[in-house]
């Protein structure tokens, strides 16, 4: 007979093996489960950040709806997905060197401002979230512009959060205002073809196309203005174009205001008629350009209206 501790002897072997190989089998199941037991399928680490697969877009980085779905695209979310998708993109000649601008979203934007009221104004339909104008040039950094940097405190834009962009998405049609579902009018509207955010054009007249106009909001249904976001000779950085007499302070004119600059440069208009909405008083505009850039002057004339009626004659 064998004695019993040289049995035991025997086995040592076999159980050291046993616990090796658990031992490896341990580390391998661990490592592919990632650091904190998450799952790494889906990521592509280049240097030192991690990229997330891409999902799909439609023209000019709007998102796009899951087929079938009915609210999913439509309904805002608490959270959304943290996945930059560009809104609009355009080749700009800027002293004969073409740049690549474009509007971006730091993550899946959310539906704003389905039903229009006073502080909607020129925004339906809009999304909303944290978005950057971004500009790419040989031999530059990127420069990135934040657009919730261009409202100002005071203005009505009830549906625009902290540190978010409000911005155009796609256009209202004839016959909108008769659907009241609003799953329905929100899957309809992003059928449409998305507005263009960048029409490039020259209000400071110094010789280049390199603003757009972006709606701020405006005071109830009173007043709603635009600013002009882009570049001038004398701030060659992104930046909101304000006065010659002013120029760190965004310059908000109205749609009148910005037709003006744009053709002639100069000229002026009424902003606040007498009697508008119970006023007692007329404000008019002056607006004109030269090389140092954007002059504007308000007047205000007690109603009715006569040149010797005048209250006040600011320059900014």
């Amino acid at each position: 007979m064998i004695p019993s501790d040289l049995k035991n002897k025997r086995k040592w072997p076999l159980v050291c093996l046993l616990l090796l190989l658990g031992e490896i089998l341990g580390c391998t199941a661990s490592k592919a489960r990632g650091a904190g037991g998450q799952s790494t399928i889906g990521l592509r680490r280049t240097s030192n950040s991690v990229h997330l697969p891409p999902t799909s877009t439609t023209q000019q980085g709007m998102p796009q709806k899951p087929l079938g779905s009915t609210t999913a695209a439509v309904t805002p979310i608490a959270e959304p997905a943290a996945i930059r998708t560009i809104r609009e993109e355009r080749q700009v000649t800027v002293d004969g060197t073409t740049e690549n601008w474009r509007i971006e979203w730091r993550m899946t934007p959310l539906l704003a401002c389905l039903r229009g009221d006073c502080s909607c104004t020129n925004l339906t339909y809009a999304q909303r979230g944290q978005a950057d104008l971004i500009r790419a040039r040989d031999g530059h950094d990127l420069e990135t512009f934040p657009l919730a940097s261009i409202y100002q405190s005071g203005l009505d834009l009830s549906e625009r959060g902290e540190d978010e962009a409000l911005l155009p998405a796609w256009p209202a049609e004839t016959g909108d205002q008769n659907i009241a579902d609003d799953g329905e009018l929100a899957e309809l509207a992003q059928l449409r073809k998305p507005v263009s955010l960048m029409d490039l054009q020259d209000y400071d007249h110094d010789g280049r196309a390199t603003e757009f106009i972006l709606p701020v909001g405006g005071v109830g249904c009173a007043f709603h203005g635009s600013v002009a976001v882009g570049i001038s000779k004398r701030q060659p950085e992104l930046h909101v174009l304000g006065t010659a007499m002013h120029p760190e302070a965004p310059l908000v004119l109205s749609s009148r205001g910005w037709l003006l600059l744009r053709a002639p440069g100069k000229g002026r208009y009424v902003d606040f008629d007498c009697g508008f909405r119970g006023g007692e008083t007329q404000m008019e505009v002056e607006l004109r350009t030269d090389s140092i850039g954007i002059h504007v002057t308000r007047t205000e004339y007690a109603c009715p209206r006569r040149t010797w009626r005048l209250l006040s004659r600011v320059e900014e």
